[in-house]
């Protein structure tokens, strides 16, 4: 592998390390003032559980995605699905879509 590629390889992945480490702070430092917006206090032990349980049961099956299709096609894949996954939780007007 030339240079050119390391270098946007190391970047992509410092990139994503850094997406799931700003994902993980922000659920702890965001969630009070969410929950309080949308009126939903009483599932805030739901939100982190369910955050925690799709960080767990997510790793393993993206990287068996990537075994199968790539792990180029899964980082991009993943990394969609992220963005638009985020979009739809800014827009949601209540506790239960959100």
């Amino acid at each position: 592998m030339g240079k050119k590629k390391i270098l946007i390889v190391t970047l992509a992945l410092l990139f994503s390390n850094a997406m799931a480490g700003l994902d993980g702070t922000i659920i702890n430092t965001a969630l009070p003032s969410i929950v309080s917006n949308l009126h939903g206090i009483q599932y805030i032990g739901w939100i982190i559980a369910v955050f925690l349980l799709g960080m767990a049961v997510a790793t393993p099956l993206w990287s068996k995605l990537g075994e199968r299709i790539g792990n180029r096609r899964a980082y991009e894949i993943s990394t969609l699905l992220f963005a638009i996954a985020s979009i739809f939780q800014a827009l949601s007007s209540n506790i239960i879509f959100f």
